[in-house]
């Protein structure tokens, strides 16, 4: 309805290809008939058992393949296990030289220490050290650095 004239609009159009798709009537379409087709039955295919020619050889072959397959996978297996062992016994080896030269060094610095220590321990370095810093004896007797064989120890 008009919202202006209070009456329906109507329009007229002239052909019906002018008609909007929406508003044409619908035509009922019919399904495509297809004749029907007989399908003829086929006689059972007669076969003929097959021969047993060089199936003797293929076994041969398959054998023979197999056996080489596994002659490579054997071969490629060993020689890489073999050396990878060398290769690690060779670095166990580097190893254990580097090991003993740190060894052999480690003992030539503990005798260099020792050597300064025993040095330290004797009754003169003593009196020397604590002379050195300030340490005076109370009673006027410190003179032990003269003599000669005393050594200071805790035992």
């Amino acid at each position: 309805m008009s919202a202006l004239l209070e009456r329906p609009v109507t329009r007229q159009y002239s052909t019906v290809a002018d008609v909007p798709v929406v508003l044409r009537p619908r035509t009922p379409v019919e399904p495509v008939r297809r004749p029907i087709v007989d399908v003829p039955v086929h006689a059972p295919v007669r076969t003929k058992p097959r021969t047993k020619t060089n199936t003797g050889f293929k076994v041969a072959q398959f054998i023979v393949t197999k056996s080489v397959l596994f002659g490579v996978m054997f071969g490629v297996t060993y020689v890489a296990s073999t050396l990878s062992g060398q290769y690690l016994v060779e670095k166990s080896r580097t190893q254990g030289i580097e090991a003993l030269g740190r060894s052999r060094a480690a003992i030539q610095s503990e005798k260099a220490i020792q050597r300064r220590l025993d040095g330290l321990r004797t009754a003169a370095a003593i009196e020397d050290w604590a002379l050195s810093h300030g340490f005076r004896p109370a009673d006027g007797l410190g003179q032990t650095s003269k003599v000669q064989g005393l050594v200071a120890t805790n035992k």
